[in-house]
């Protein structure tokens, strides 16, 4: 894989893989690696080295940057950062439906941690799910980020809002 340029760009791109990219073009920037191939439900996706390929119906939807991948944002995060740096370069929120930290301000980046966050986020969803008091929790500074996720935020609404008007039919139907 080329190193010229392998800066995380939120809603955009890692590296030199950009979202919208097609398979073949993404495994033209792919060197010498082997790619591990996963179906996930209509996703396709693939693996290589410490970088992975979410596809679907042909089309990259989303990068995932993770092990020794050393390429970070503009404000210098990446894999490894902690999560209190992560803080300082704005608000840190937690996508409960996906287990993954977010930055309030920033569209299309994600982040996961080494200690266990999609555990965490399930057990807060159960305990809000049951309407007792939600448990307090703080992040830890020093939780080390393991994964980034770039996607497409308008694409990811467009999804919410067919999966929301579909949970709507079935409830009237």
């Amino acid at each position: 894989m080329s190193r010229e340029d392998d800066s995380i760009v939120p809603g955009e791109r890692i590296g030199p893989f950009r979202l919208g990219s097609t398979e073949q073009e993404v495994l033209t920037h792919v060197a010498g690696g082997s790619v591990h191939r996963e179906q996930r439900g209509a996703m396709q996706v693939l693996h290589a080295g410490s970088l992975s390929f979410w596809f679907d119906s042909g089309v990259l939807t989303q990068v995932g940057a993770h092990s020794s991948y050393g390429g970070t944002t503009a404000r210098g995060i990446g894999v490894g950062s902690t999560v209190g740096e992560l803080s300082n370069v704005g608000q840190v929120g937690l996508d409960l439906d996906d287990g993954v930290l977010v930055l309030e301000e920033v569209e299309g980046i994600c982040f996961d941690v080494e200690q266990g966050l999609p555990e965490m986020s399930h057990l807060l969803a159960a305990s809000w799910s049951r309407d007792l008091p939600l448990p307090g929790f703080d992040l830890d500074a020093d939780w080390t980020i393991s994964w980034i996720g770039v996607f497409d935020p308008d694409r990811l609404a467009e999804l919410e809002e067919a999966e929301d008007a579909e949970d709507a039919d079935q409830a009237e139907g």
